[in-house]
């Protein structure tokens, strides 16, 4: 492992030990979703005093709202939270005209719970227009197109588990992570936000499809209890539907990573037979990283993405800004 690399993992690891605090004042800045001054008073004058029009979805967003938080909150202020995430998710919509998905409400909670209502807002929007804008359309071929690179990246290191996968599933596509990449693992684990959050780090200063390759992680983590499984659909989709209760959540973003680095998406495509998705914006403090060429690029970019956020920690620490 090259210096480069070395560093890179180890201050993502690192990550972690910063806690909230510093995640409300840091996810947005990593993100570039800084609501702008016109932004906060809308927010302020019309959706927090529910004069905001609904979006067209509002009736399936309050149906999913109102089953929500019930493990990340308690019971006295989980009717708040429902409401505060009931407005955002409206306005995110409403603002951005995509269509709600089953799931969205999810990784919408845990940005509310670490960064507030407004400030999570303005990230949701931002989302809707890069990382997930593929899952808000009128049909559910983005995240089928994406589930579809899984078992390619998994087979470019272990290709007996990845032909076992195969064998167990319908189409070649690893439908038991649906629920996985649509909620960035927020309804897995969903219980224990602190294993949740660093994953959450991991996926905001990546290229989109980091989901997809911490999905691969994890199948290689569970590599022996998915062999020992009979590769029939029921079964194995069983198995792999019922979500390990902890993770080495630090050891499989380093894993993920490793895994981008040796198959990035274009060639995840090419070798899964279908086109890639194309390039998204790029924020002012993040790097899309299949956009870039050759591989040492990516692995400079990850260097980078994972010292900028380190070095705004400090900065941060060292200024009492997160206090």
């Amino acid at each position: 492992m090259n210096e480069c690399e070395s560093s890179k993992q180890s201050t993502l690891s690192d990550v972690p030990a910063f806690l909230p605090k510093a995640r409300k004042k840091l996810w947005p800045i990593l993100l570039g979703a800084q609501p702008s001054p016109a932004d906060q008073q809308v927010y302020q004058q019309q959706v927090m005093s529910n004069a905001y029009p609904q979006c067209r979805d509002f009736t399936q967003i309050e149906k999913d709202v109102n089953r929500s938080l019930w493990h990340f909150v308690g019971d006295v202020h989980r009717p708040k939270k429902r409401r505060q995430l009931l407005r955002l998710l409206n306005y995110a919509l409403h603002t951005t005209g995509c269509n709600y998905y089953q799931g969205l409400h999810d990784i919408a909670g845990v940005l509310l719970l670490v960064c507030g209502e407004q400030t999570a807002a303005g990230m949701t929007v931002h989302l809707l227009r890069n990382h997930l804008k593929h899952y808000v359309t009128d049909s559910l071929s983005g995240v089928l197109h994406t589930l579809a690179l899984v078992l390619p990246i998994v087979a470019q290191q272990d290709p007996p588990l990845a032909r076992h996968i195969q064998e167990g599933s319908l189409d070649g596509r690893c439908h038991f992570a649906l629920a996985w990449v649509l909620t960035w693992f927020a309804h897995q684990i969903d219980s224990n936000l602190r294993q949740l959050l660093p994953i959450f780090d991991l996926f905001l200063a990546s290229d989109s499809f980091m989901p997809v390759y911490f999905t691969a992680a994890v199948l290689l983590h569970r590599r022996l209890a998915i062999l020992d499984c009979p590769p029939d659909f029921a079964t194995l989709h069983t198995l792999l539907t019922h979500f390990p209760h902890t993770l080495p959540v630090s050891d499989l973003r380093t894993h993920a990573l490793a895994l981008f680095d040796k198959c990035p998406p274009i060639q995840a495509c090419r070798l899964a037979k279908v086109p890639l998705l194309g390039p998204l914006p790029v924020a002012p403090f993040h790097f899309h990283l299949h956009t870039l060429r050759p591989l040492r690029d990516c692995r400079v970019s990850f260097y980078l993405v994972s010292m900028l956020f380190s070095t705004l920690l400090a900065l941060a620490l060292a200024t009492g800004r997160l206090h």
